[in-house]
């Protein structure tokens, strides 16, 4: 069973198709911080590119001393690599490591990603990480992917941790080739993310904007199939990636803290039936790439 890994684009920043909240207050992103904490999740997952988050999340842990240890933090670098060599390149990194652990307040980082657009074709990149590494300023590395594609050249990096988007609408790291199988076996360490798409599958369906109308025949079969076996939309969705035994860990935002409280008690809630599983997996493993990743979405 999967386990969950707190992420904090929403704690940072306004961020998500289903946002209601904007951008959080600083009390209100401390308070789901301590839910969180208490309520068991030790890693979290943030990067610089999310507004304050890795700031405030610094702040929380000098505030929290005590637990400060217990926390595994996992960020990526944002500066752009295009057209530096080797030396620029790592230049750049440690760079924008240097800040976010400044921001985190941390000597290091218990993990490192790097986005496969930049980092899948240059070997060197994760030359740089491993140094980086022996030097004890971060222990794990690894890549955040989007594409199959990307995703099976990061697997054969020697990396430590694999994080991709995966979801009912979204399950190419399932299915297609065996991605997270393949990655298990090398002794990767599997997080995926957008497990409600952004929240979009939790929107009604008069609220999706007109330039992802290909995507309601999708949730309206899959509300029927839902009815069907009687199953609430947001158990389903986070059973279908918490009881894969492919994913290491769920990596899921919040805006409140009843949304958080709500995932955390599926943590426990009963699987869901191998029936519903299998057509889950059946009637949605094929969806048209632009529909299920937020970068090919065309805002009009």
């Amino acid at each position: 069973m999967a386990e969950l890994c707190l992420g904090t684009a929403q704690l940072g920043m306004k961020y998500g198709i289903n946002n209601k909240v904007g951008k959080l207050d600083r009390e209100a992103v401390f308070e789901i911080l301590d839910t969180a904490i208490k309520g068991g999740i030790e890693l979290i997952d943030t990067a610089s590119v999310y507004g304050e988050a890795e700031e405030l999340l610094g702040e929380y842990i000098s505030n929290n001393m005590d637990i400060a240890n217990d926390i595994l933090i996992i960020s990526k670098p944002n500066g752009s690599i295009k057209g530096l060599n080797t030396t620029e390149i790592e230049n750049a990194i440690r760079l924008d490591l240097e800040q976010s652990l400044s921001r985190l307040r941390r000597d290091f980082l218990d993990g490192y990603l790097v986005h496969s657009y930049r980092g899948v074709d240059r070997p060197e990149i994760i030359e740089i990480l491993y140094k980086l590494k022996e030097e004890g300023l971060i222990k794990k590395i690894g890549m955040s992917v989007y594409d199959t594609d990307e995703a099976s050249k990061a697997i054969e990096r020697n990396i430590d941790y694999l994080q991709m988007p995966c979801s009912v609408f979204d399950q190419r790291g399932l299915s297609r080739g065996g991605l997270f199988r393949k990655a298990k076996e090398k002794g990767i360490i599997v997080f995926t993310r957008s497990v409600f798409l952004q929240g979009l599958l939790m929107m009604k369906e008069n609220e999706i904007p007109g330039y992802l109308q290909g995507l309601v025949p999708y949730i309206k079969q899959f509300n029927d199939v839902l009815s069907k076996y009687n199953v609430n939309k947001k158990h389903a969705l986070i059973k279908f990636i918490l009881s894969e035994q492919l994913i290491d860990y769920m990596v899921f935002g919040v805006e409140t803290k009843s949304q958080l409280n709500e995932i955390l008690e599926e943590r426990h809630s009963p699987s869901l039936p191998e029936a519903l599983l299998e057509e889950l997996k059946d009637k949605f493993n094929n969806l048209p790439i632009e529909l299920i990743l937020p970068v090919h979405w065309q805002k009009k």
